[in-house]
């Protein structure tokens, strides 16, 4: 059921289309109910009041392409909308009885300015907001600034340049305009999940005009915790991309002149795409120095060529961005207060949306490639709720953790191995590497999470090292891997199936004997007593282990049709890119790096296999994983006796890292490559054995789905195995190792300070709930107040005490 609802005295709109339903409406299957509401009703308070008839049910379609609830919700209330102008509104907004007043001469607006009542001036008419959950919290501060900045200033800007369109909430629209014209949003499932945005398209391919007013405010509230702010930004981005796709852009661009259109991509997806590529050319300039340091050119190379690549950034580009809220801010409150407002939170508020931006160009660019984007509920947190570390670390691994650890690794390989250094130990050259600035968001990618989790306490401390731990070196149990870890897991038992022993004068010759153990044996795995089909992954994986090999089987699914390009073509690009980057490493790096590739990673990677093979004969044993996972760890101080012409001071530790990175490119290779070769090898298999040629040659008779069932359990096994035999689970391991240290150091330095000092809270949380030396300032500042404010009231009433004797 989906409804829009008022408070006692209100109505209740609501769609159904239960049985009861159907009896109750003459014969119709669906209906949209108008239900009102009175404590002094009876049969609790409901009276329904309207019933219209619906042909098909309010959201249309299955699964993940249903049409949107929120969209459908609007044009289902809009049925019963009276008057002429719609408001629409939030469940987190608010007002004051002030600004309600002013609402009728606000309207007023929309009117034609030459009185003709056959017109409007607009369609749609926004105005400012204000953000009542901004002093929760560090982030809600920043939330509050960047819905202020977007709502009021970039709104006014937007109305100027004529290219406002609809942004949501708490806009004024033309009821009848839009109960006409396609209501007040699109429902297109995985498409229009930013469904605000396609009533400004509709306006815009309507000729018609939407204006933004400064006489009005509204209250509005905000996600006030780290988590839920990413995942607001992560689904605006995502809207974003599926906005790009849709019809209503394409023709609204066919139609606009090209100045129109530069105001308009800024107003509409330009912020998404330019987050993407600042994301990308971060990635970019680290490569570049790693191949400069390849190619041994030096940073005072760099400067005799005058290469602005040899400057240090110490003023980003994107702080000019901070120049429109300090003006408006000086504009309503004066400099003084306004510099007293933004400098205190301009710390806090940079490091977030750094981080922020991250998530905005992943999300962003993920949808692109994906072409696939829903709505995501924040759940809107309380701002003192910390965050666990393993929260935060299935949030945040894949999009901030791994972009920083590689950026950091390149820095560490680059530095290194800039020309002049051959100690190992820095030198100038190496050391002015112009990539402080890097370092710096590489550092807030890695921490700001940790950061921004309020109010560290040593027992939080302890509970997040005693979870986290045993999530990072949890190995399945053979239970597990199959029950749990398996796409499809097939079960048989003995009878059906069975292949008898050969008879004297059996002549089958040995192919055909195979064919039949083959399909004998299918099957014996397929009989409806014995068949039994477990899903992956029905619960939240407990451990790392099942947590990527989940993400493994997502990323490398079952290719139900190859001649389907929206299935192979991603895998395909995917295996390419990788090929690209390692081919473009490997070309510039010289023979004795290779060597080490070769021959010292080859070795433990023949060693890391039999142990593999081991550990699954032996009932994944807990002896043979622990060896499995600690097996890479004293690689490098065996290379001179694995390579003995490549032992130090000929090696540094550098190359061995740099050889190492070559290894884990060419595995990423290798894994999608292999699994791409398995499907092939599977389906042609499959489509063997249910051919008829296979019954023509002693094989017998195998139904097509089942074939296909037993090749997704096979496949899903093989994915198993080259997660195991490419080390992907090793790589996550060590990341994750990094990870926990990396938080385990930062949360227990804030925990010292906030303990001590309280600072921690008064910074990134509320200044209410500071601790330590803090909260006694704060105590006696308030007794100070409460003393001085109890002393003017004690005085103000001997005053007039005073003057009551004196009249009498």
């Amino acid at each position: 059921m989906s409804s829009t609802s008022k408070s006692s005295g209100g109505t209740h709109s609501a769609h159904s289309g239960s049985p009861a339903a159907t009896s109750a409406s003459n014969g119709f299957k669906f209906a949209s109910v108008l239900i009102g509401y009175s404590k002094v009703l009876e049969d609790d308070g409901w009276k329904v009041l309207h019933v219209l008839p619906r042909l098909f049910p309010l959201r249309i379609g299955k699964g993940a392409f249903q049409t949107q609830g929120k969209s459908a919700n609007q044009k289902h209330a809009l049925l019963f909308c009276k008057g002429h102008v719609l408001q629409m509104m939030d469940a987190n907004m608010g007002a004051w009885m002030g600004e309600a007043f002013k609402v009728p001469f606000v309207m007023r607006q929309m009117l034609d300015p030459r009185g003709d009542r056959r017109k409007c001036a607009c369609r749609i008419l926004g105005f400012r907001e204000t953000i009542f959950t901004r002093e929760h919290s560090a982030v809600g501060e920043a939330m509050a600034g960047s819905e202020w900045t977007f709502g009021t200033i970039f709104q006014r800007t937007l109305d100027y340049l004529g290219v406002r369109m609809h942004y949501g909430h708490p806009d004024f629209m033309d009821g009848f305009w839009a109960s006409n014209r396609g209501s007040t949003s699109k429902a297109s499932p995985s498409l229009n999940v930013s469904e605000d945005m396609c009533a400004g398209l509709n306006l815009w391919l309507r000729k018609e005009r939407s204006k933004h007013s400064d006489l009005l405010e509204w209250e509005k509230g905000r996600e006030v915790d780290f988590i839920a702010s990413s995942v607001f930004f992560a689904k605006i981005s995502s809207g974003a991309s599926s906005f790009l796709r849709t019809r209503d852009l394409f023709m609204i661009c066919e139609n606009m002149s090209l100045f129109r259109q530069m105001s308009f991509f800024y107003g509409s997806a330009g912020f998404f795409l330019n987050n993407a590529i600042v994301d990308i050319s971060v990635m970019i300039y680290v490569s570049i120095f790693l191949c400069l340091a390849l190619a041994s050119v030096s940073i005072a190379d760099l400067t005799l060529l005058e290469s602005p690549l040899a400057t240090e950034w110490l003023l980003p580009v994107g702080a000019v961005t901070i120049l429109p809220q300090f003006f408006e801010l000086c504009l309503e409150y004066g400099p003084i207060e306004g510099a007293a407002r933004l400098l205190p939170r301009m710390l806090p508020t940079t490091i977030f949306f750094v981080f922020q931006n991250k998530v905005v160009a992943q999300s962003f660019t993920n949808a692109v490639l994906t072409g696939f984007s829903t709505y995501r509920g924040t759940g809107r947190p309380n701002a003192n709720k910390p965050s666990t570390w393993l929260q935060i670390y299935r949030t945040y691994a894949n999009s901030h953790f791994y972009s920083a650890l590689v950026v950091l690794f390149i820095y560490n390989i680059q530095s290194v191995m800039m020309p002049g250094d051959t100690s190992g130990a820095s030198t100038s050259s190496s050391a002015s590497l112009p990539m402080y600035m890097i370092i710096f968001i590489a550092a807030i990618w890695l921490l700001s999470p940790t950061l921004f989790s309020p109010q560290p306490q040593p027992s939080t401390v302890w509970n997040n090292i005693i979870e986290f731990g045993s999530f990072l070196v949890g190995l399945p149990s053979q239970k597990v891997s199959r029950t749990e870890l398996k796409p499809l897991r097939l079960v048989g038992g003995k009878g059906e199936g069975e292949i008898p022993e050969r008879q004297p004068g059996d002549n089958a010759n040995m192919f055909r004997r195979f064919l039949a153990l083959v399909s004998g044996t299918i099957k014996k795995f397929v009989s409806p007593k014995t068949f039994l089909v477990r899903s992956a992954f029905e619960a939240e994986p407990k451990t790392l282990y099942e947590h990527w090999l989940k993400i493994s089987f997502r990323n490398h699914p079952w290719i139900e049709n190859f001649a389907d390009p929206g299935q192979l073509g991603p895998l395909i690009l995917n295996l390419f890119c990788n090929l690209a980057v390692f081919w473009i490493v490997t070309a510039m790096m010289y023979a004795q790096l290779l060597d080490i590739t070769v021959q010292a990673f080859g070795f433990f990677l023949c060693v890391h296999a039999l142990l593999v093979t081991i550990w699954t004969a032996t009932n994944r044993s807990n002896i043979i994983g622990s060896l499995v996972l600690l097996w890479w760890l004293p690689l490098p101080f065996l290379i001179p006796f694995i390579v003995p012409h490549l032992a130090p001071p000929t090696v540094t530790f550098a190359e061995i890292q740099l050889s190492g990175l070559a290894f884990i490119l060419a595995m990423r290779v290798v894994r999608p490559a292999s699994l791409l070769a398995s499907q092939v090898a599977l389906r042609s298999v499959t489509w063997f054995l249910t051919s008829p040629r296979c019954v023509r040659l002693g094989g017998g008779h195998v139904d097509a789905a089942v074939a296909v069932r037993v090749a997704k359990g096979v496949y899903g096994n093989v994915t198993e195995l080259v997660y195991l035999l490419g080390c992907e689970f090793h790589v996550h391991v060590y990341a994750g190792v990094l990870i926990f240290t990396a938080n385990l150091c930062l949360q227990v330095a804030l925990m010292l300070v906030e303990v001590i000092t309280g600072l921690h809270s008064l910074v990134f949380l509320n200044p209410r709930l500071a601790g330590g030396w803090f909260r006694a300032v704060l105590r006696q500042r308030d007794e100070a107040s409460n003393a001085a404010r109890m002393g003017r009231a004690a005085e103000s009433a001997k005053r007039g005490a005073r003057a009551s004797v004196a009249q009498i």
